[in-house]
């Protein structure tokens, strides 16, 4: 895990682990888009944490999966947990918000749109994608929060893991397309 901070603004990173937000999954809602290319790789791992102070705290975190799959198209699945689950203590919200493990129907459209829209989804190729770890805050989090955390997903599955700066990952956090310094994009 690391952690980044710029300005008053927070993010932790996992990337090929993720962190301990596990839940009681009540639904899992699916999605598929069609995809041209096969993505010989592995098993991917990825999740962020992001506290954003804009006038209220924005936050919320979610861990993603993908599995490359020998199919011609990108299944998205999003697990939904009650309401409210067990306290996360250890959140970057913690002093301003309640946060709790798990992710409400409330916010499952968030993620789906993050991730379809996204012209650097068509670059996982073909395979499952799902979403089963998450924080939310009672207060802090939104559509638009889970919208931009599970577009920061996909760049972060998208990166070579062993080349990975800190640029990178605050141009990721910050949704900005960046060349690597070798000339090399990173996604």
């Amino acid at each position: 895990m690391r952690e980044l901070h710029w300005g008053f603004r927070k993010a932790r990173i996992w990337l090929d682990e993720l962190p301990n937000w596990t839940y009681a999954v009540v639904n899992t809602i699916e999605r598929h888009q069609g995809v041209i290319d096969f993505h010989s790789g592995e098993r991917q791992l990825a999740a962020v944490e992001l506290f954003l102070p804009r006038g209220r705290a924005l936050y919320g975190g979610l861990g993603g999966v993908f599995i490359p799959e020998d199919t011609h198209r990108l299944v998205v699945q999003v697990c939904i947990s009650k309401n409210e689950g067990e306290l996360y203590e250890e959140s970057l919200a913690r002093r301003v918000d309640e946060v709790y493990r798990g992710l409400p129907q409330e916010y499952v459209e968030g993620v789906f749109e993050g991730v379809l829209q996204d012209d650097q989804t068509r670059l996982l190729g073909a395979g499952t994608l799902c979403f089963s770890c998450a924080v939310h805050g009672r207060i802090g989090s939104s559509l638009w929060i889970f919208q931009r955390l599970s577009r920061i997903i996909i760049n972060l599955l998208l990166i070579k893991k062993d080349k990975v700066m800190e640029e990178d990952l605050m141009n990721i956090l910050q949704l900005k397309p960046t060349i690597r310094q070798d000339n090399e994009p990173f996604s």
